[in-house]
């Protein structure tokens, strides 16, 4: 016959815990820590907006939104806001700008020859309906969306944001954020 296996007691089941626990902690530290400062994501597009305004000033209002990139619940209460004008709204939204190495614009297809002239420093990227309804442009169709990161495999990848990586502010980045959101402006007016 063959030997009975015990498979339990309290110290096979805390060694069991301890090593899910370095684990999941080894996991966590791969992927970053989560913080509140999100100097890429967020105080980046904060900085830009608010120098934008100082430098070159004119008829843009600035909105600092929250929940952006997954509920836009910011981008919800302003087209609640701004009732059945939104659908015509050309707005410019600043997202993770200063992550990564590149500056990409998104808008919608019509749009993107015209910006095509109109900017330097950035790629420009025409979406689809079906791309646009994954972005806040679902509620303002005319919108443009201004973000960092690279392409891979056809899609935006924005690393390093919301963890101990996002630590910092490209202030090199955020000069070329003003010069495309310039040119953007003064093409559209």
């Amino acid at each position: 016959l063959l030997p009975a296996v015990h498979l339990g007691g309290p110290a096979v089941w805390a060694a069991a815990a301890g090593m899910a626990a370095v684990a999941a902690l080894v996991l966590r530290l791969i992927a970053g820590i989560p913080n509140r400062r999100n100097h890429a994501r967020n105080s980046a597009g904060i900085v830009a907006a608010l120098e934008y305004q100082r430098r070159f000033g004119g008829g843009a209002a600035v909105a600092l939104l929250d929940q952006s990139c997954c509920s836009y619940n910011g981008y919800r209460q302003l087209a609640e806001y701004l009732g059945g004008t939104a659908q015509n709204k050309r707005i410019i939204v600043l997202d993770c700008a200063t992550s990564g190495p590149e500056l990409h614009v998104h808008c919608g297809q019509p749009l993107e020859k015209r910006l095509e002239k109109a900017v330097r420093g950035a790629e420009v990227h025409g979406l689809e309906a079906s791309q646009l309804d994954r972005t806040m442009m679902k509620l303002f169709p005319k919108g443009i969306l201004i973000t960092g990161g690279f392409r891979e495999q056809g899609e935006m990848v924005i690393a390093d944001t919301r963890c101990g990586r996002d630590a910092g502010i490209d202030l090199e980045k955020i000069e070329r954020t003003l010069e495309v959101i310039r040119g953007i402006a003064e093409d559209l007016q």
